[in-house]
């Protein structure tokens, strides 16, 4: 098993020609997103992979988790890009 490590974030950086029409989420809108990003994930990885996250400060604006899976880092990459993205989030690799 490999286990990797990812500190997920929000940031605004205004619309872009892939997104036209992003508008910058509220705190609260951040607040789930980082909540409950990490319950998600596992619908996008391999069976039997395991996410655990650091407890959420309510306020934050990121957040730390791992995955522990069979799978590769890079397809572990992308299954988590492919998360965040849906949360309108993104994601540093520890």
């Amino acid at each position: 098993m490999h286990r990797f490590q990812y500190r997920a974030y929000y940031a605004y950086n205004g619309p872009s020609k892939v997104e036209p029409f992003r508008s910058e989420l509220s705190a609260e809108e951040v607040e789930d997103a980082l909540s409950s990003f990490s319950r998600h994930l596992e619908h996008y990885l391999k069976p039997g992979a395991v996410v655990e996250a650091d407890e959420y400060e309510p306020g934050a604006r990121d957040r730390v988790f791992s995955v522990e899976t069979d799978s590769d880092r890079a397809a572990t990459n992308e299954a988590v890009a492919s998360c965040l993205t849906s949360f309108d989030l993104y994601a540093d690799v520890l």
